[in-house]
């Protein structure tokens, strides 16, 4: 099997769910564990049910947190751009 991400974000409209994926290489299929969800908005990062993060799974969603923001800046930046342009 390809070289898999470690985590996969599943974009909601003000953040994401976050799993980790597990490949399964019996079946060929890969599984995904939801491990927490995340608001940007307010910032909010929760671990999902009983599970605590790992200093890694804390690492990895805040690095993806802080490029989400760079990148939804850039849009934003483009978009007035946009706007403006005659």
């Amino acid at each position: 099997m390809a070289d898999l991400p470690r985590y996969y974000f599943r974009l909601r409209e003000n953040g994401a769910l976050v799993y980790r994926v597990t490949p399964d290489d019996r079946r060929g299929r890969l599984g995904l564990d939801q491990i927490a969800a995340v608001n940007l908005r307010n910032g909010e990062l929760r671990p999902h049910g009983d599970r605590p993060l790992t200093p890694e799974d804390r690492a990895e969603i805040e690095a993806w947190i802080a490029r989400r923001r760079a990148d939804m800046a850039r849009r934003e930046w483009d978009e007035m751009q946009r706007s403006v342009e005659v």
